[in-house]
This record gives structure tokens, sequence and C-alpha cells, in this order.
């Protein structure tokens, strides 16, 4: 009896300690998406095909609600990508026209060198 207890708690403890596949996911604890560590600050651009900080290589946009909330745009060639609270993970806009980017209610404009970011109509980013 005691070698079959002995036998399954070998078993139990082997299984526990061999590598799960996701096991890349996570870095000391932290999630990791795309190989980012938000924790960090670091998040996946879709235009630029790696990790970055979009408060250090975007063009800031304040919330009109809450002053402690931004956006951040990235621009390359007739895209730009949009990261803010609502959009995560960020959404790419394409151009329509010139200094407007749209994807589906969310819509990205430059005029009178303000950008508005608008969702739906309504503004939530303006600077």
């Amino acid at each position: 009896m005691k070698k079959i207890v002995l036998s399954i708690s070998m078993i139990f403890f082997i299984i526990g300690c061999s590598t799960n596949k996701n096991s890349k996911n996570q870095i000391l604890g932290n999630d990791v998406i795309n190989k980012c560590k938000p924790s960090t600050g670091y998040q996946w651009s879709k235009l630029e095909k790696k990790c970055i900080r979009p408060f250090e290589e975007g063009v800031k946009i304040k919330s009109v609600n809450n002053s402690t909330y931004a956006a951040y745009i990235i621009y390359k060639n007739d895209k730009l990508e949009l990261f803010s609270k609502e959009t995560t993970p960020s959404i790419i806009l394409n151009k329509q026209k010139e200094n407007t980017w749209k994807k589906g209610d969310w819509k990205v404009e430059f005029l009178n060198k303000l950008y508005t970011v608008k969702n739906k109509n309504i503004i939530l980013y303006q600077n």
C-alpha cells in the first residue's frame, strides 16, 4: 500500500514540476502578451510589429473627461494605431481623407493642429 501511495505521489510531483507550454507567457508572475511586459509599460504594436512604449513613441492626446487618462497614436504609411483604455489591445485606423483616419465607430482627426479622437461621434480625447 505504501508503494502505491508513494508511486502516486511521485507521479503528481513530476506532473506538477513539468514545464507548461504556456509558461513562456509568464515572467516573474507578470503577464507577457506578444512577448511584451505590460507591467513595464510595453505593449505590442501591430504597425511596428514589436513591443513599444506608446507613451514614449506615440503622440499623446489628453482625455476630455478625466485628466489622468490619455490616448497615444503612432503612424505608419496611411495607417494610424490608437492606444487607449477603450481600445485594449490597440486598434488600427485607415486613412479616409487628408488628416482623417477611421475604423468602425472610431475616428481620429488632425485639424488646425489639434488631434481629436471620437467614438460613435463622441469626443473622448483632444489636444
